[in-house]
């Protein structure tokens, strides 16, 4: 499935693709639709130079000579970015920042051939095993939990201080959701679309019905996770935000504008969450191995890869009630446990 010219979806046929040293050669079964592919897919200025997917779950169909980790037939999810493991980044465990890859080099789904091709190849360093019992449609989700466990991460106020996570889309929703599940209490999820807000009500999630930034600006928050990236939005909470209190940053956006001099007088803390590591990622599988994450619910759609096109109208509609949808590409692939 290929990104033609006048930026729409169209089945192509490409060659198999071969492998060699560490590459592992992947029948993608599952494959995700980021915010991020509808961006791309929609701006005829974004570099993308391939075929869409970084979502992805599939079965290992070829492995190259110098390949240890993994065998032909297991069932794996796959971290689509590369990483040097050499620079001051990977060494620290901050892969997403690495100066030679990371989200800024060399990205399934961007650069290279994504999950919409029926195969990819990575190295298998970006390879996780799904372990038994996980299904491969839980292993397409491990790479938007991943984003979600990353933010998570950096909310570091007590865990019965009030934290609010702004927009109720599948990064949004799975934050609060791990929140809960990591022991804090007085988690609310604000979201103007009612139809996401009432399913992610119906995941257990708490949310309210905030329809102005104006609202938005009157919550009481120890922590602001923002996963829209809208820049009004953003600068409400930096402006709200207790006292000491932090805003991550989680959904990509443009400039923002705010009040420099009452945001370090109140002492607000902003910060970036990009992506994910590689523990993030491994962490992200476990999570979803566990249980803990209502992943039958939190799939919203499944449709064929031939129905990407309609998939991608679906989302795009300001109204959906979508949280996750995934495109499969064989039937046979999925449905299954190992």
């Amino acid at each position: 499935m290929e990104i033609t010219e006048g930026r729409g979806l169209a089945l192509a046929r490409r060659p198999a693709p071969a492998v060699a040293g560490t590459q592992v050669a992947v029948d993608v079964a599952f494959c995700g639709i980021c915010g991020s592919d509808l961006h791309m897919l929609g701006d005829e200025e974004f570099p993308v130079r391939s075929v869409l997917g970084h979502e992805l779950a599939g079965v290992v169909a070829a492995v190259a000579d110098g390949v240890r980790s993994v065998a032909v037939g297991d069932h794996v999810a796959v971290v689509p970015y590369e990483s040097c493991g050499r620079c001051r980044y990977c060494a620290v465990g901050s892969e997403n920042l690495c100066v030679d890859g990371g989200h800024f080099g060399s990205v399934l789904g961007v650069q290279r051939v994504g999950g919409l091709a029926s195969t990819v190849v990575a190295d298998e360093a970006a390879l996780v095993r799904l372990p038994p019992g996980t299904t491969l449609e839980q292993g397409a989700l491990a790479e938007p939990v991943a984003v979600a466990r990353r933010a998570a991460t950096k909310v570091t106020s007590a865990t019965g201080d009030p934290v609010v996570v702004v927009g109720a889309g599948p990064i949004g929703v799975l934050v609060s959701l791990i929140l809960r599940a990591e022991g804090f209490t007085d988690v609310t999820t604000v979201e103007r679309n009612p139809a996401r807000r009432d399913l992610a009500s119906s995941l257990g999630v708490g949310t309210a019905e905030i329809t102005t930034d104006a609202q938005l600006a009157e919550l009481d928050a120890a922590t602001f996770v923002d996963c829209t990236g809208a820049p009004v939005a953003v600068a409400a909470q930096v402006a709200s935000v207790r006292r000491g209190g932090r805003v991550v940053l989680v959904g990509l956006g443009g400039p923002v504008s705010f009040d420099a001099s009452d945001a370090i007088l109140r002492e607000v803390e902003i910060v970036g969450s990009a992506g994910y590591s590689r523990a993030d990622f491994a962490r992200a599988v476990e999570l979803l191995a566990s249980g803990a994450l209502p992943t039958d619910d939190l799939i919203t759609r499944v449709a064929d890869v031939a129905d990407a096109a309609d998939a991608f109208a679906d989302l795009r509609d300001p109204a959906t009630h979508h949280i996750k949808v995934l495109l499969r590409h064989d039937p046979a692939r999925g449905d299954h446990q190992r």
